[in-house]
């Protein structure tokens, strides 16, 4: 698909305006090219698993949330945040389960606990790189930079905002099928 191509490539070449013209953080481009990068190894992934463009799509979409969280709405809408891991667990499982139905494996009942487990590691991603690097990504923060959420809540309602996006993308399959 054309807009698969257009949107991984506006990704780069936002890295390239940012870094001549900085915006918010003066590494910001960096944010652009990572996730650039996140999206051809994404490329490849979905490639190598015999997937559609559909599913990389997809992915793509959860890459430009995330982008567009970190120009704008993580700092103006406060609970962005909480809609992105219900979104992204939703997607993965998506992702996940379009996988499964390709290659005729069962669906069985292990199948939320890996993507709750896909969105632990996460969390202990985040964990990481708040505590060690001191970029804040635990926590909910209001425009003037106050806690609004502690960092153990926001946790927790990020665990059961995925747990719940899971939960919804099975009771759409299960009611199809």
């Amino acid at each position: 698909m054309v807009i698969n191509e257009i949107l991984s490539y506006l990704l780069l070449l936002l890295g390239i305006v940012f870094m001549i013209f900085p915006y918010r953080f003066k590494t910001f481009y960096w944010l652009m090219f990572i996730s650039f990068a996140v999206a051809l190894l994404f490329k490849f992934i979905i490639k190598k698993l015999d997937l559609t463009e559909k599913e990389y799509f997809v992915v793509l979409i959860i890459i430009w949330l995330n982008v567009l969280g970190e120009l704008y709405f993580y700092f103006n809408f406060l609970f962005y945040d909480k809609l992105l891991h219900f979104i992204v667990p939703f997607s993965i499982s998506y992702i996940y389960y379009s996988y499964l139905k390709k290659n005729n494996e069962r669906i069985t009942y292990f199948f939320p606990f890996t993507i709750l487990g896909m969105l632990a590691f996460f969390e202990i991603f985040e964990w990481i790189i708040d505590t060690f690097i001191g970029f804040p990504m635990i926590g909910v923060f209001d425009s003037s930079g106050s806690y609004v959420m502690s960092k153990l809540t926001d946790t927790m309602i990020d665990l059961c905002t995925g747990m719940l996006g899971i939960c919804v993308f099975l009771f759409t399959r299960w009611k199809r099928h």
